[in-house]
């Protein structure tokens, strides 16, 4: 994979695509796996510190200690509930 010169929050695939967050912000992105570029999808208003996904879909962890699930055409989180994160 290319460099976007960014560091991720981590990545989620779901659905054959890529997704990411970049570490601390709140914007989302689909990835190119061919060199990295990233293409905007939305803005959370939400700090993510770790994405990932699962057959479900894709999942963010914010800095509020919230775990969320993304909408992956408009980067909007819907809130999951509580984590122990801290």
């Amino acid at each position: 994979m290319g460099n976007a010169g960014q560091t991720y929050a981590g990545l989620g695939n779901y659905g054959g695509n890529l997704y990411a967050s970049i570490n601390a912000g709140t914007n989302f992105y689909q990835v190119n796996p061919a060199n990295g570029s990233l293409t905007f999808i939305g803005n959370s208003g939400v700090s993510i510190v770790a994405t990932g996904s699962t057959t479900a879909g894709v999942y963010e962890l914010g800095f509020d200690a919230n775990l969320y699930k993304v909408n992956l055409t408009n980067g909007a989180l819907t809130l999951i509930g509580a984590t122990a994160y801290r």
